[in-house]
């Protein structure tokens, strides 16, 4: 691999072919795998350098690729919970606030959907209703005026 520059204050660098190539190929990279790259060259330097990284999901802290031991005191849910327990818990907290959040306009449009299947359900059973007790209606008024007949021959 050779760099040649002509001159500090000029821009252009002379590469040799496989230079040329390396970075070619890394030009040609997706913005995936860049960001992809990027995060494995980033983590390498910190696992390198000493650096103790912490992540808070609702003031809950974790420590990255460390096992965490204590029991935290009893919470609102009752009973002890480990630290990867609490943050499970909050993860499925967050995204259920936020599910609620992002579809309560859905809301109403289910229940006036809801509503209507409902009356449609409803009026052809008391369509239902009134027509069998019509019929109870008029059969009993014929059994009684045939008994009636009957009884007076």
């Amino acid at each position: 691999m050779e760099i040649h520059r002509m001159k500090p204050e000029n821009p252009i660098i002379i590469v040799d072919e496989a230079e040329f190539d390396r970075i070619d190929s890394i030009a040609k990279l997706k913005e995936e795998e860049v960001e992809k790259l990027a995060e494995e060259m980033f983590l390498r330097h910190v696992k390198s350098s000493g650096i103790s990284m912490r992540f808070r999901i609702n003031g809950v802290e974790k420590v990255i690729r460390q096992q965490v031991i204590t029991e935290l005191n009893y919470d609102e849910r009752g009973y002890p919970e480990s630290v990867s327990e609490e943050v499970k818990h909050i993860i499925v907290d967050d995204i259920t606030h936020y599910i609620n959040k992002h579809f309560e306009h859905y809301k109403d449009d289910c229940k006036e959907v809801v509503e209507y299947e409902w009356s449609l359900y409803k009026s052809r059973h008391e369509r239902r209703i009134k027509y069998w007790k019509f019929l109870f209606g008029i059969t009993f008024f014929v059994l009684l005026v045939e008994c009636t007949c009957r009884i007076i021959q």
